[in-house]
C-alpha cells in the first residue's frame, strides 16, 4: 500500500503546485530522494532481505537505507496476526538489521517488513519467504550405518557405510560420536563423511559407543540438525591380528593339500570365500598347527565352514567336531602332544537339524556368518594352536575350512 507522509514541523515541506520549496540545510538532502514528483513520500524500505532457516525458528536479515527518519521496523507474518518490532538506532548511514524469530511451527512462512518514522508513517512493504524446520524433518534423518565394528589390539576399528543426502533431508555433514576411554572418562569426536574407517585407540572394552549424524536442510541454515542416536556395544574381547599368524609344520601334522590353491594360510586371510583343503583320503582324525604371533588369553573363536557351492553347506568335508589345543612354549619338535593343553571341544550345530542338502534360510545365514564359541574360563595363555578334526559332516577322509578367527582379553 502507499502511505501519505506529511511533514509539518520539518525544515522543508511538500507544498501544492505554485508554491516554492522552503530553504533547507544540507542535512535534508538525503531525505529528498524519498519524495517522488507526485508529492507522495515514502520512508526508506528494507532491501536485500534474506530468510535463513533454523530449528523452529528463522533469522531475517536485511539492509536498511540511509533514510535518517527511520526509527523502527516491524515484521508481520501469519497474515498480520503475528508481528515483531525492532527499534532502529539511526545515524543516517546504511546498516544491516538481523533478528531471530523463535517458537515457530514447522512450515513455510511469508513475512512483510515495514519501516516507520517517529509519527507512525511507514514504508512500502518488502516480502520474503522462509521455512522453519522441526520434529517432522528430524524424524526423516537417517543415521549413518556401520559396516563393521572390531576391537583389535585394544583399538576399535569402525567401518562406515556411504551416506548421501536428498532433497528432503538436505546435506549430511558428518557423524558426532561419543565413547568411553580406557580411563573411564567420556570422549567425543567428529567423523567426516569422507572417512570410511575410524580407529579409536583409547577405548574401554565392553563399553558402548553412541553416535548421530549431522545435517543441514539448507546450506544457509542457522542450525545443525541431528538424526536419532544409535548405541552399539563395544566388543568385550579384542580380535587377534591375523597378519601375525604363521603356518607351523610338525612331524605328525597333516601337510597334504587338495591342490596348491588351498593352502593353510587361507584360514586367516579374512576371506571366507577361500578355503584350506587337505587331500582326499588324507585321513580323519587329522590335525594341523599354526602360530598366533604372540601369547594370548583366548576368549572366543569363530569357525567359518566352506559355503560354496551351496551343496557343501553342513555337509561334505566341513568339520563337524574338532578340538582346539594350545601351548605357550615352543611345541614338542617330534610332533607329539607333550606340553599341549586342550582349550575347547567344538561341535558345529546346524540350526534346523535337517539332513545334508536341506537348508533353511537360517541354516544358510549361520553358515555364512560363522559359528562363534566361547573358550572355558581358566584356560592358560597360549601362542601356538593345534586344530584336531575328529569328524566331518559327511564322515569323509579330508577336511576343508574357510576361516578361523580368535579373540583375546
Amino acid at each position: 500500500m502507499k502511505t501519505k507522509i506529511y511533514k509539518i514541523a520539518t525544515c522543508f515541506s511538500v507544498l501544492a503546485v505554485m508554491f516554492a520549496v522552503t530553504a533547507c540545510d544540507d542535512g535534508d538532502d538525503a531525505y529528498k530522494k524519498y519524495i517522488p514528483e507526485d508529492g507522495t513520500s515514502y520512508l526508506g524500505k528494507a532491501h536485500s532481505v534474506v530468510a535463513l532457516p533454523g530449528n523452529k525458528r528463522l533469522q531475517l536479515s536485511w539492509q536498511l537505507s540511509a533514510d535518517p527518519h527511520v526509527r523502527k521496523a516491524k515484521v508481520f507474518w501469519n497474515n498480520g496476526r503475528d508481528s515483531l518490532e525492532i527499534p532502529v538506532s539511526n545515524s543516517g548511514e546504511p546498516q544491516e538489521i538481523s533478528i531471530l524469530i523463535e517458537g515457530l511451527e514447522e512450515r513455510k512462512y511469508s513475512f512483510e517488513i515495514y519501516t516507520y518514522d517517529d509519527i507512525g508513517n511507514r514504508s512500502l512493504p518488502v516480502e520474503v519467504n522462509g521455512e522453519a524446520y522441526g520434529d517432522s524433518y528430524i524424524s526423516g534423518l537417517a543415521n549413518r550405518s556401520i559396516a563393521s565394528l572390531e576391537l583389535t589390539g585394544g583399538q576399535l576399528y569402525i567401518g562406515w557405510e556411504t551416506l548421501t543426502g536428498n532433497s528432503q533431508t538436505g546435506k549430511p555433514l558428518g557423524v558426532d560420536l561419543k565413547y568411553v576411554g580406557s580411563d573411564g572418562d567420556g570422549r567425543q569426536t567428529r567423523i567426516a563423511l569422507a572417512d570410511y574407517q575410524t580407529i579409536l585407540s583409547d577405548i574401554k572394552s565392553g563399553s558402548a559407543i553412541e553416535y548421530r549424524t549431522m545435517y543441514l536442510p539448507d546450506s544457509s541454515s542457522i542450525d545443525t540438525f541431528y538424526s536419532a542416536s544409535t548405541r552399539l556395544e563395544v566388543p568385550l574381547y579384542s580380535l587377534l591380528d591375523k597378519t601375525q599368524f604363521t603356518k607351523l609344520v610338525l612331524p605328525t601334522d597333516n601337510t597334504t593339500l587338495y591342490n596348491a590353491s588351498y593352502p593353510m594360510e587361507q584360514l586367516w586371510d579374512g576371506d571366507t570365500g577361500s578355503i584350506y583343503y587337505t587331500a582326499r583320503d588324507s585321513g580323519v582324525p587329522t590335525w594341523f598347527t599354526f602360530d598366533l604371533g604372540h601369547v594370548a588369553s583366548l576368549r572366543r573363536v569363530r569357525y567359518n565352514q566352506r559355503t560354496s557351492p551351496e551343496s557343501v553347506l553342513w555337509s561334505n568335508n566341513n568339520p563337524r567336531k574338532f578340538e582346539i589345543w594350545g601351548t605357550a612354549g615352543t611345541p614338542d619338535p617330534d610332533g607329539g602332544w607333550t606340553g599341549w593343553t586342550k582349550l575347547a571341544d567344538i561341535e558345529s550345530v546346524k540350526p534346523s537339524g535337517l539332513p545334508p542338502g536341506e537348508n533353511t534360510d537360517e541354516d544358510i545365514a549361520v553358515a555364512e556368518s560363522g559359528e562363534e564359541f566361547d573358550f572355558p574360563s581358566g584356560i592358560p595363555p597360549v601362542r601356538y594352536i593345534r586344530i584336531k578334526v575328529n569328524e566331518t559332516w559327511s564322515n569323509s577322509q579330508a577336511i576343508h575350512i574357510a576361516e578361523l578367527t580368535f579373540w583375546e582379553d
